[in-house]
């Protein structure tokens, strides 16, 4: 007599089909609920007209001014100049990132691995091994 050992998943490409089913409903649920943006809060993709000063300059052949540059979001002169020589507290180190305009603020010791990605509103405080301030910078 035969043995009758239970044939699990006899049907394995139903199965499959199954499961594929499944994963295609949860990514069209997942992506219906992200939405369309209305169209007050999409940004605008006209320009607005050169004024006539603008276009005489441009028609008369002189170059176009350059445009405004944009002002650093971080200067480590002032925050080098308060910082240095100092120990590198709380209230030192918050000072250094306010006074060079960073966003963000790191203390860096010596031998201390660092990432080197530049981030322009980032303040990095150099310390030495008494953790007194010996440089800040910038990136």
């Amino acid at each position: 007599m035969p043995s009758r050992t239970p044939r699990r998943f006899a049907d394995r490409p139903t199965l499959q089909r199954l499961l594929a089913a499944a994963a295609l409903a949860g990514s069209l649920a997942l992506s219906a609920c992200a939405g369309t943006p209305r169209a007050d809060e999409m940004p605008s993709s006209t320009e607005p007209a050169p004024s006539p000063a603008d276009s005489a300059a441009i028609a008369a052949g002189e170059p176009a001014p350059p445009p405004p540059r944009p002002r650093p979001r971080c200067n480590a002169e002032l925050a080098q100049a308060h910082a240095a020589g100092k120990t590198a507290d709380t209230a030192t180190v918050e000072r250094a990132r306010v006074d060079a305009g960073g966003d963000v603020v790191r203390v860096l010791k010596p031998g201390q691995f660092v990432t080197k990605e530049y981030r322009e509103g980032r303040v990095n405080v150099y310390v030495d091994e008494n953790n007194v301030v010996i440089s800040v910078s910038c990136g």
